[in-house]
């Protein structure tokens, strides 16, 4: 039986709280030297909420809201890595309030628990499974070759406008590749 995009971007989300979790006990606990972390913290989200607050260390976007604002045991979160948090925790909470997502948001969503794992240094095997489940195999593609030039909106002389889309298209591949490659080495 397939899984359904809401189905395959939860199992994500609930992999990456189950990699988290270890994480921030272990970040929270020396921030506050031996006290009972979870007891302040669940006081003083209660004091901000003005009701009872019970932490739940199994809900992702609770884990990544604590690593989002708990600045202070997390003072290592660079600014991509908390745009990949705040872009997790809207996902999430999208795909809590509608009955369905599309393929496309949630594969987004899992490439980004990816990149948010990976830089973190967490272990998510499952992962892998849910990001290619839909995935065609593809084959690798050439390198394009372009000559170093002025980019043109439109051919001048009407010129050849496929070599146009073709430069234009290296220019994005070429961007997306290493703004994932500075994302993930944490530049």
């Amino acid at each position: 039986m397939d899984l359904t995009a809401k189905e395959r971007q939860g199992r994500g989300l609930d992999a990456l709280a189950a990699a988290l979790r270890p994480y921030i006990e272990a970040r929270m606990a020396a921030a506050i030297e031996g006290h009972n972390w979870v007891a302040l913290y669940e006081a003083k989200e209660s004091d901000r909420r003005g009701r009872p607050f019970k932490l739940n260390l199994a809900d992702p976007r609770l884990l990544m809201q604590m690593i989002r604002y708990e600045r202070v045991a997390f003072t290592d979160i660079d600014a991509s890595q908390r745009a990949w948090l705040e872009e997790l925790i809207q996902a999430a909470n999208r795909a809590a309030h509608t009955t369905e997502i599309s393929q496309r948001q949630a594969d987004r969503a899992l490439d980004t628990v990816m990149l948010l794992a990976e830089s973190l240094q967490l272990d998510v095997p499952i992962l892998v499974d849910l990001r290619l489940a839909d995935e065609p195999v593809r084959q690798p593609e050439e390198p394009v070759t372009v000559p170093r030039r002025a980019v043109v909106d439109e051919p001048a002389d009407g010129g050849d406008a496929e070599q146009v889309e073709e430069y234009r298209l290296h220019l994005r591949r070429q961007s997306r590749s290493r703004s994932r490659r500075l994302a993930v080495l944490g530049r």
